[in-house]
């Protein structure tokens, strides 16, 4: 019985348990999500149905491009380089691909840094989860160490006399943690020793990296109103508020890391072009602010008046604040975010507010599927498992009579034979009823009987509509008895 252990069970029915509350958490976020976009959801859904069947090349789950990203400037300089290539000798690793490696660390060292200033309290496993990441970062800084002997020596000399190794006092200094360590860009050399060509190549990067964040940092924004919209429309009592909350935490930190990004990018083109030259305005924390931040317009409304602070924070029925009079917009001022898509370009408002939001709901659909497929699979694994155990026993039994034996041979062979078909019908009725409220619609022996082409879930839910699924209504205490129910069951098993 090596196939079937006794942990079996057990394994699938807590997979598919996770599996249903997973689904259960995606779908009742995507429930809000698609009642406020009732005009467009059937639509964004025809859209991401046409492109994952080769039907479009449109891809709704990317957002439109105000400039050129990274990836495009990579191939840019990899065509240059290829050029140049067939009239020079070739290197192992060419200069764009060093300093795009050093690019990557340097967000791989933001996003740490940025997860590590989040976690107030950080949990032995959130530590844990740090270490890793900083042990990676580690071993790419090692091979930015070797590239930089090859593309810029200088900067090996330069760090060597930036960092000291000693205090004040001549004592050793305490290593930087990962996410601090200096890795000395073009853009951070002095300007007698920056070697000109990588300085060109980390300014079009930078350029490129300039305008991914700003896409980024509108597309947060706007999510991020809309769903603190619906939070004050909407979440009533502890629970919804907190998932709302939650909601908003996220999303807030995916604006602070878009904007430590553009600001980081900045200073590196404004350190290689000069102020005249950088073509980037500078990203003051009252920039990052949505066209009428909901946010920022109550904050303002409470302000108004110093000495009516109980008449400015009185809110509505539906939590909005009143405000007073003449505590309008009439002094309000865009954000240059919104009218300056690269240096000197703009966009739409509505245009950027819809491509967000369709982003983020066929992501949100797709998740949903997802987990109703990972559902399904482990449904139809279970049914498997008994039509297996099925066909093994009338394997077992089909050897009961050899014509070859007789006597206590023929016995001994046929007590053996129909002993393992008996304990693998024992299992199956033990799976049968662990699993019973996932095998609704079929009997046991219909299940266990049918071949495996006829076999199917129960209950499969469309892809069509995100509805409530039959396995997302059992509650969490259900969940626990049946696990408990497994876990008895092993144990009267080892007994026996």
């Amino acid at each position: 019985m090596e196939s079937f252990p006794k942990y079996q069970g057990n394994l699938l029915l807590k997979r598919l348990n996770k599996a249903i509350k997973d689904l259960r958490e995606q779908e009742e976020g995507f429930k809000v999500f698609e009642a406020n976009q009732q005009n467009e959801a059937q639509e964004w859904k025809e859209m991401v149905r046409a492109f994952e069947l080769g039907e479009s090349t449109f891809n709704p789950f990317c957002l439109p491009k105000s400039g050129p990203t990274l990836q495009d400037i990579r191939l840019q300089l990899a065509e240059e380089e290829k050029q140049e290539a067939r009239a020079a000798p070739p290197k192992d690793t060419t200069a764009a691909q060093y300093v795009f490696l050093l690019l990557e660390v340097e967000d791989q060292q933001r996003q740490l840094r940025l997860d590590v200033k989040n976690a107030r309290s950080p949990t032995s496993k959130q530590q844990a989860n740090f270490m890793e990441r900083r042990t990676r970062i580690e071993r790419q800084i090692n091979r930015v160490r070797s590239l930089q002997q090859v593309h810029d020596p200088a900067a090996l000399q330069v760090l060597a006399t930036a960092v000291p190794t000693v205090d004040s006092h001549g004592m050793p200094v305490v290593p930087s943690e990962s996410e601090d360590i200096l890795l000395m860009f073009p853009s951070e050399m002095p300007l007698v020793r920056r070697n000109p060509h990588l300085a060109s190549i980390e300014s079009r990067f930078r350029d490129a990296q300039c305008s991914m964040a700003l896409d980024q940092l509108r597309h947060s924004l706007l999510v991020k109103r809309r769903l603190y919209t619906y939070k004050n429309n909407n979440a009533r009592k502890q629970k919804s508020t907190s998932r709302s909350r939650t909601l908003l935490d996220n999303q807030q930190k995916k604006v602070d890391l878009a904007a430590a990004a553009y600001r980081r990018a900045r200073f590196a083109k404004l350190a290689i072009s000069g102020e005249e030259n950088v073509g980037w305005r500078k990203l003051e924390q009252s920039d990052i602010r949505m066209m009428g931040d909901e946010d920022e317009e109550k904050k303002k409304k409470q302000r108004a008046m110093k000495s009516r602070r109980k008449e400015a924070a009185r809110v509505n029925e539906h939590g909005h604040v009143q405000g007073i009079a003449g505590a309008g917009q009439s002094r309000f001022v865009i954000s240059w975010i919104w009218v300056a898509a690269d240096g000197n370009g703009s966009i739409e408002e509505n245009k950027a507010l819809h491509d967000g939001l369709r982003v983020e709901f066929c992501k949100a659909y797709s998740r949903v599927r997802r987990w109703r497929e990972q559902v399904r699979l482990l449904r139809a694994e279970m049914s498997y498992c008994l039509g297996s155990l099925e066909s093994q026993a009338k394997e077992w039994e089909s050897r009961a009579t050899i014509p070859q034996f007789s006597g206590k041979h023929a016995d001994g062979t046929a007590a053996y034979a129909h002993k393992q078909a008996a304990v693998r019908r024992i299992i199956a009725g033990r799976f049968r009823v662990l699993w019973a409220r996932y095998l609704i619609g079929e009997t046991s022996l219909q299940v266990a009987q049918a071949p495996p082409d006829l076999r199917r879930t129960n209950g499969e839910d469309s892809d069509d509509e995100p509805g409530e699924s039959e396995e997302s209504e059992e509650s969490e205490e259900s969940e626990e008895e049946s696990e408990e129910e497994s876990d008895e069951e092993m144990d009267d098993e080892e007994v026996e």
